[in-house]
């Protein structure tokens, strides 16, 4: 087994890589009086990836490459996350309390200083707040108790979160402090891959022009939140098409052509996920009084690329480690993967390693 230095020289080698080739994703917040959506575009290299089934109970320990003091926890609510580099490292998902989080590419991001805070890495933040969090308020909370380790990728990301109430909230780390919006100082419940002050700057150039946002053109980071600000606006105004439909045609709208490669309708209120890929355009709906969020066994989990019919749940299974692996294996050894990012399977050990140290109720997490 490869050690941490060896992990950490190699993911370095790859790292100069990651900040001229990263792709911009959206998320934004609709809402109407009966209605709740949390919507999100993923625009990126490659569409694989598991929507796994996260468990209860699970006492966990964060998952830190560069060193430092781990985070541990044990998860209090069972969640469904996104995840393409594996179990715990999810790109977004929503828990069954009606919590949301995604994160988008911001360059500006720059990380604190590391203090005597236990750390967690940047996306494995995401499934920290999934298990331990019901509200936004208790999100924020956060910051006090753990801190986001110093990364070794270049990559920089900011966060979008939103409760069952629609309390919503963006979370960015600038100039090595947490800035948040939230309340009345988040007019737009949005985020693209611009620091949330510049983006609405651009936005109020709009509205003090007299055109409307939705007339901005093109497909940066300022001008897809303008757009996506004026389809939040408009939300459940007009036409007879489903809060869904209406939410997924917002996402149209904000696309990223050839490179949107997921698409993910959130319903908090009712506990329920939607979502296409760029290869499986039909609609697969997950209903979370249906699955099992009991910890002692494999978790359940989806293959992102499989076919099913239009509105019917995706086809969930164990995750044993076996497939664990064998997904990783498959993933980490692709060409296009190793021409973007360089070689990854040195973190194979630590990721599996981490889903194996879980533990239910005092013994291992699978049987």
């Amino acid at each position: 087994m490869k050690t941490k230095t060896s992990i950490l020289l190699g993911m370095l080698a790859a790292a100069g890589l990651f900040v001229d080739t990263a792709r911009p994703c959206t998320s934004l917040v609709l809402e109407t009086k009966d209605d709740l959506c949390f919507a999100r575009n993923l625009d990126w290299f490659w569409e694989d990836g598991l929507v796994i089934v996260n468990q209860r109970n699970l006492k966990k320990r964060a998952l830190l490459i560069a060193g430092g003091k781990p985070a541990e926890w044990t998860s209090q609510y069972g969640s469904v996350t996104f995840n393409q580099m594996g179990q715990e490292l999810p790109f977004g998902g929503m828990n069954e309390a009606g919590l949301v989080v995604e994160n988008m590419m911001l360059y500006e991001t720059r990380y604190p200083e590391r203090d005597e805070r236990p750390e967690v890495n940047m996306v494995q933040w995401i499934q920290y707040q999934l298990d331990t969090c019901a509200t936004v308020d208790e999100v924020l909370a956060t910051d006090r108790t753990i801190r986001m380790e110093p990364p070794v990728f270049p990559a920089r990301i900011h966060y979008l979160i939103c409760d069952r109430t629609g309390a919503s909230a963006t979370i960015e780390f600038l100039g090595g402090r947490m800035v948040v919006h939230h309340g009345g100082d988040l007019p737009n419940r949005i985020l693209s891959n611009s620091t949330y002050e510049a983006s609405t700057a651009f936005l109020q150039r709009w509205q003090t022009s007299g055109e409307k946002p939705a007339e901005v053109q093109g497909t940066g980071s300022l001008e897809r939140f303008a757009r996506a600000a004026q389809l939040a606006e408009d939300f459940g105004k007009t036409g007879n098409d489903t809060p869904v439909d209406r939410a997924f045609a917002a996402l149209e709208n904000v696309h990223q052509p050839r490179l949107t490669v997921w698409s993910i309708v959130y319903e908090p209120q009712v506990q329920r996920i939607h979502y296409r890929t760029r290869s499986r355009p039909e609609t697969k709906v997950i209903e979370f009084k249906q699955l099992d969020f009991a910890c002692g066994q494999d978790p359940q989990y989806a293959d992102l690329g499989w076919e099913v019919a239009a509105g019917t749940p995706p086809t969930f299974q164990r995750l044993t480690p076996e497939k664990h692996r064998a997904y990783l294996e498959q993933f980490f050894a692709r060409e296009s993967v190793i021409g973007q990012f360089g070689d990854l399977r040195p973190m194979l050990p630590l990721v599996l390693g981490t889903a194996r140290s879980m533990e239910c109720d005092g013994k291992p997490a699978r049987p």
